[in-house]
């Protein structure tokens, strides 16, 4: 009895972990983390006279070069990274040392005009969606500008298929049960409807682990929509060993799964 409370207790525990580090949205007001510097008192602000100093940092050598040679140095810089999306509560003591290079665009003013935009055309964005389908895709449209989320160029996404499970008290007792259904009626359109909104996207690549084989020929043409030519993978379990040869090799048109043939009549392969 005293381990299926503290079993309970853990799992309050963690939720609220999780609910402290989730995606949040954009607020709808928010200052500047790079507000230029005033001249005036901030009471002056009131009455109209206050102006801002905008230095153009003509001191730098490296504005003095030529902005082609500046875009070559910041994509190569910036160009080639991937960004992983995981809405997942993480020790930090288990996380790698973050990379110095997000330093580059928070330097000055002039450096993050020009930088900005590459952190979302030239690099690689990696979601995992969670048990709930699309919310950590969802989450991170919402946490973003509308017009940096039309700037992504590159994306792949892990889509995982878990049966859900509730937990039913009964007396002193508690147990788990699967509910049967693998998620609402409403998530995966949603989610491919969201996937739709990214005009410039060039590349997609969802990977899906069903493991008792939800998706159909119906759901599957709701791909249909994205305007980006990109791969599907199906995937039964974490651990299966021809699966994990094909994603290792990277050539995705000749994984055997009971649904190939409908992938193929829709068109996505």
């Amino acid at each position: 009895m005293k381990n299926l409370f503290a079993q309970e207790r853990e799992w309050v525990k963690y939720w609220r972990e999780r609910k402290k580090h989730d995606i949040h949205p954009l607020p709808r007001w928010r200052k500047r983390a790079l507000s230029l510097p005033r001249e005036q008192p901030i009471w002056a602000l009131l009455f109209g006279r206050t102006t801002r100093i905008r230095s153009l940092q003509e001191q730098c050598p490296l504005f003095k070069l030529p902005v082609e040679i500046r875009v070559i140095i910041w994509e190569e810089v910036l160009g080639g990274h991937e960004i992983v999306i995981e809405n997942w509560p993480i020790d930090p003591a288990l996380q790698k040392r973050p990379e110095n290079w997000w330093a580059v665009p928070r330097t000055c003013r002039r450096l993050y005009i020009e930088t900005i935009n590459m952190l979302y055309s030239n690099t690689h964005i990696h979601v995992v969606c969670d048990d709930r389908g699309h919310n950590t895709l969802t989450k991170f449209r919402k946490s973003v500008l509308p017009h940096r989320w039309d700037q992504i160029h590159s994306l792949s996404i892990e889509y995982r298929l878990t049966p859900i499970y509730k937990w039913k008290r009964k007396g002193c007792v508690s147990h788990k049960y699967w509910d049967g259904d693998m998620m609402g009626d409403d998530q995966w359109p949603g989610f491919c409807k969201t996937l739709q909104t990214l005009p410039n996207l060039r590349t997609w690549r969802l990977k899906v682990y069903d493991s008792r084989h939800w998706l159909n020929e119906e759901r599957l043409m709701m791909l249909r929509g994205i305007r980006a030519s990109g791969t599907l993978a199906l995937c039964t379990s974490f651990l299966n060993e021809e699966e994990r040869e094909i994603f290792e090799t990277g050539d995705l048109r000749h994984i055997s799964l009971t649904l190939h043939a409908r992938i193929r009549r829709v068109g996505i392969d």
